[in-house]
C-alpha cells in the first residue's frame, strides 16, 4: 500500500504522543532496512499532519539516520545523501546545541578516515584490519566528542600503533636509541605501500559508505593526542604517538596542491602545511624526551646524562629542525625554545653559536630570526653594541614596513648603549641619543601606549642622563599603571602582578631621580602611606585592585 492512495484529508492536528509515535514507525522502518519507506512516512506526515514539522532535534536527527541508509544501500546516485545527512545533524544542533549523538554522527561524517593500513596484513585480513582500525578511530572521535582527556590519549596511540603491530613492538625502550640520534628521525623507516579504503561501519556492522581520504587527519589525531598526553604528564604515551606518528611513511611524501574557486571564478591554489605540522610532531618528541625520565636513567650505570646533557640533545634536536625549514618564518613553539638554549653558555658555547648564524645565513639566505640571535649574542657574551646595533639596522633595512617592534625597542636600547661610550664626541652621542628616542617612538606607535613602553622610554633616557624626560615618563607610567589595574575589571591577576612590578620599579628609579636632585619631599611622598613605594600597596595584586 502506498501513502499516496491515502485518503486526501485537509489537515488533521497532532499532539506530543502522536509526533512520538510517528518518529517511532519510521525507527521501525529503519531497523528493516525500509530507510525508503520511512522517508516517505515522515514527509506525509509532514504535508497532511498540521502539528508535525521536522523543527525538533530528534526528528532532524531520525532523518539524518535515514539519509545515511540511503547512503549506504545507493539506490539513488543522482542525490547526495550524505550532505543531507550532514545538513540534518546541523539543523539537529541547531535546535539543541547539546545533542552528543548528532554531534558524533557529524563529526564522524566530516572526519577523514586515515589510510595507513599495517603492510604485513594478507588479503584476506586487510578487510579485517580496515573494520578494527575504523573502530579505534571512531572510538578517538567518540572521545574528542565526550572531551575525556584520557580516553583520547588512549584511543589516539590504541589507533596509530594499530598499524605498527607486525614492525615494532610498542615499548618505549625500543626508542632509546633515537632518542640519542636525532638526524635518525628525519626520514620515515616504515616501508611504502599502497593504502586501502577504510569501510565505514556502525556499532550494528552495517557499512555505510566509501570515503578516500587524506593522512591529514592521521597526523591531525597524532598532533591531538600528543597535546593532551603534554597536559596529562604521559610523556611514555606522548613520545610513542609522536615515534609512530612520524614513522609513517604516507605522512612524509608531499602534500598535493589543490585548487580552490571563489566567487569570482579564479582558482586559487592552496599547499597544506603537512610539513609544518609534522615540524610539531618532532617537537613533541624532543619536548616528551626531554620529560621523559625513566627512559634517560633505565640503566643504573654511574654515567647517566645530566640536566645540562638533556638540554645539549634538546638544542641539537630542535636545531636539525631549524636548519631544514631554511629561512620560512617558523613557528614560535619552535624558536622559543631554540633562542632559550642557544644562549645559555653551558651548552652552546660562544663560538658555536657564531658558526652556525654564519653558515646559516650563508646556505639559506637571509633570516630575521637568525639575525635577532646573532645580535643578541654578541651583545650578551662579548659586550659588542655596535656589532649588535648593526646586524638590527641590517633586520630593519631588510624588513622595511614590515619591521616587528621588537626591532625598534632593540634598536633604542642598543642606541643609547653605543651613545654611553667612551671616546665619543658630543655631537655624535647626542645623534646616537636622537636616534634611539625615535626608535622608542616607533615602538610605542606599534605596540601603543602602555606602562612598558613608558618605563622603557624611561629607562632609555635615565641611562643616558636626560633626567627631566625621565622623570616624566616615570610619572606616566605610574598614573598609567593606576589607571589600567582601577578600570581593568577583566584583568587577570598575572596581569596585575605585572603591572605592579613596572610601577614599583619606575617608583624605585624615580626616587633615586629625585633625591639626586634634592627633591626630598616629592622623594618621601613616593614612600609614605598611599604611595607607590609603601609597604601596603605591594602585598598582592588583588588587593590593589580591591583598593582602586
Amino acid at each position: 500500500m502506498s501513502f499516496d492512495n491515502c485518503c486526501n484529508c485537509s489537515s488533521f492536528r497532532i499532539g506530543n504522543r502522536g509526533k512520538q509515535y510517528v518518529n517511532l514507525c519510521a525507527t521501525l522502518l529503519l531497523e528493516v532496512n525500509a530507510a525508503d519507506i520511512a522517508l516517505k512516512l515522515l514527509r506525509y506526515c509532514q504535508n497532511i499532519l498540521t502539528g508535525y514539522s521536522f523543527r525538533s532535534a530528534e526528528t532532524c536527527y531520525l532523518l539524518g539516520n535515514i539519509y545515511e541508509d540511503l547512503a549506504a544501500s545507493k539506490k539513488d546516485h543522482s542525490v547526495n545523501y550524505v550532505d543531507k545527512a550532514r545538513q540534518a545533524y546541523q539543523e539537529s544542533l541547531v535546535f539543541r546545541p547539546s545533542y552528543r549523538d548528532a554531534k558524533y554522527r557529524l563529526c564522524y561524517l566530516e572526519g577523514d578516515f586515515p589510510t595507513v593500513l599495517s603492510f604485513s596484513l594478507t588479503p584476506k585480513r586487510k578487510k579485517e584490519h580496515a573494520a578494527e582500525q575504523c573502530t579505534l578511530y571512531l572510538a578517538y572521535l567518540a572521545a574528542h566528542v565526550n572531551g575525556d582527556s584520557s580516553a583520547i590519549v588512549d584511543a589516539a596511540k590504541n589507533c596509530i600503533l594499530s598499524t605498527f603491530r607486525f614492525v615494532l613492538p610498542p615499548r618505549p625502550d625500543d626508542f632509546i636509541w633515537c632518542l640519542n640520534t636525532p638526524y635518525a628521525l628525519l626520514t620515515a623507516t616504515k616501508r611504502k605501500r599502497a593504502s586501502c579504503q577504510l569501510l565505514a561501519m556502525d556499532d550494528r556492522g552495517v557499512r555505510y559508505w566509501h570515503q578516500n581520504v587524506t593522512p591529514q587527519a592521521w597526523l591531525d589525531m597524532a598532533l591531538t593526542g600528543c597535546t593532551v598526553a603534554y597536559q596529562e604528564k604521559r610523556y611514555d604515551d606522548m613520545v610513542e604517538i609522536a615515534f609512530y606518528a612520524i614513522l609513517t611513511a604516507e605522512l612524509h611524501e608531499p602534500a598535493a596542491k589543490t585548487v580552490v574557486m571563489d566567487d569570482k571564478s579564479s582558482s586559487l591554489v592552496r599547499v597544506s602545511d603537512r610539513q609544518w605540522q609534522l615540524s610539531r610532531v618532532h617537537l613533541a618528541i624532543a619536548v616528551a624526551a626531554f620529560h621523559m625520565r625513566p627512559a634517560w636513567e633505565m640503566n643504573d650505570s654511574d654515567d647517566r646524562p645530566t640536566w645540562t646533557d638533556r638540554k645539549a640533545f634538546f638544542y641539537d634536536y630542535i636545531r636539525v629542525l631549524v636548519n631544514r625549514h631554511g629561512a620560512m618564518d617558523l613557528a614560535v613553539d619552535l624558536w622559543n625554545p631554540f633562542y632559550a638554549l642557544i644562549m645559555d653558555e653551558a651548552v652552546v658555547p660562544n663560538i658555536a653559536v657564531g658558526k652556525w648564524g654564519h653558515f646559516f645565513t650563508k646556505k639559506k639566505g637571509f633570516s630575521m630570526h637568525v639575525q635577532m640571535i646573532l645580535a643578541n649574542d654578541a651583545l650578551r657574551r662579548r659586550g659588542a653594541a655596535y656589532h649588535a646595533y648593526t646586524l638590527y639596522r641590517g633586520i630593519e633595512q631588510s624588513m622595511g614596513k614590515h619591521t616587528p617592534w621588537q626591532v625598534y625597542l632593540g634598536l633604542g636600547i642598543l642606541a643609547v648603549n653605543v651613545a654611553c661610550r667612551f671616546g665619543m664626541s658630543r655631537k655624535l652621542r647626542a645623534k646616537f641619543y636622537a636616534s634611539s628616542m625615535a626608535y622608542l617612538m616607533k615602538y610605542e606607535q606599534l605596540r601603543r601606549s602602555c606602562p612598558e613602553v613608558l618605563y622603557n622610554k624611561a629607562r632609555a633616557a635615565q641611562e643616558f642622563g636626560d633626567a627631566a624626560v625621565a622623570v616624566g615618563y616615570y610619572r606616566q607610567c605610574i598614573r598609567l599603571t593606576d589607571l589600567t589595574v582601577c578600570t581593568g575589571d577583566g584583568l587577570e591577576l598575572a596581569g596585575v602582578a605585572q603591572l605592579m612590578d613596572y610601577k614599583f620599579r619606575a617608583a624605585f628609579n624615580l626616587r633615586q631621580l629625585l633625591v639626586e636632585k634634592a627633591r626630598f619631599v616629592e622623594a618621601r611622598a613616593l614612600m609614605t602611606t598611599g604611595g607607590p613605594l609603601s609597604w601596603k600597596s605591594f602585598t598582592d595584586g588583588k588587593t590593589a585592585h580591591s583598593r582602586c
